[in-house]
């Protein structure tokens, strides 16, 4: 479940071309059981001091709907990843590693494909019941949270990124700004992103960018899965900041008619 004001009611920011409303995505189950029916994946970040954990998808036409892993990073931690090394097609039950990434990548192969950005305008927090608010001394600090699908050999196929710039001093936060980045790999016939949105919600506990985008891929030289649309759909790519300065982040995801299996990535990076 994504995270609820506690304090105060949402002030909301459009900050894309297309204002639609975020996706409704699957509620997440109990811990899955692993089976012996699982894909792995040709190609897996290194991470570092990692995990492993299974957790359920969605089974739906033709491919699978996963809420990944929750991240979170501590004012004085810099980066976290969870990546899928294997999926079960038969019931989307995936293998998740979560660790500290030993390379950040914002931006996958810009040369094989394309990219869409934008900035949001500046939106002040609402703090009714905060105190003191100018005698206290602001902190400031910007992170992403950014998820990505690849293929088996490891391409990256699109990817969605949410860019928060936040102050908080230890009891709200004060300001905030953000942006959002979409990517797909146009040299393998994905195309620009349909119905993308992007905003900025802004509380007293925290500042929220929530972005979202469905991209497709119909090319009949370089789609395996033709005369089939494959489509991928980013319900939500959430990043918080929180009064504390603590960095959150979440993340929705779904992909339909595909005939190979596909592999989900989210990172959490703290910039400053």
């Amino acid at each position: 479940m994504r995270v609820k004001p506690s304090r105060v009611a949402a002030a909301a920011v459009a900050i894309a071309a297309a204002a639609f409303p975020p996706i409704q995505a699957p509620a997440s189950a109990a811990p899955a059981q692993p089976t012996d029916n699982f894909v792995w994946s040709q190609s897996n970040p290194t991470l570092v001091d990692a995990t492993q954990v299974t957790l359920p998808g969605q089974l739906i036409e033709g491919g699978c709907s996963f809420d990944a892993p929750k991240l979170t990073l501590a004012p004085d931690q810099q980066a976290v990843e969870a990546d899928q090394i294997a999926v079960d097609p038969s019931t989307c039950n995936a293998i998740w590693q979560v660790g500290t990434p030993e390379a950040v990548v914002s931006t996958p192969d810009v040369d094989a494909g394309a990219e869409l950005v934008g900035a949001s305008a500046s939106a002040g927090a609402i703090c009714n019941d905060c105190t003191s608010a100018k005698a206290k001394k602001l902190t400031s600090s910007s992170g992403y949270e950014r998820g990505w699908v690849t293929d088996p050999p490891g391409i990256t196929l699109a990817s969605t990124k949410s860019t928060l710039s936040w102050s908080y001093d230890g009891t709200c936060v004060r300001s905030g700004s953000g942006a959002y980045q979409y990517y797909w790999h146009s040299s393998t016939g994905w195309s620009k992103p349909k119905n993308p949105y992007s905003y900025i919600y802004s509380y007293c506990d925290y500042d929220q960018v929530s972005s979202g985008a469905d991209f497709e891929d119909n090319n009949f030289w370089t789609d395996p899965c033709w005369p089939m649309d494959t489509w991928i759909h980013f319900h939500y790519i959430d990043v918080y900041g929180w009064f504390d300065g603590t960095l959150g982040g979440e993340y929705s995801i779904s992909y339909e008619n595909s005939c190979v299996t596909l592999y989900i990535h989210h990172q959490l990076k703290r910039e400053t």
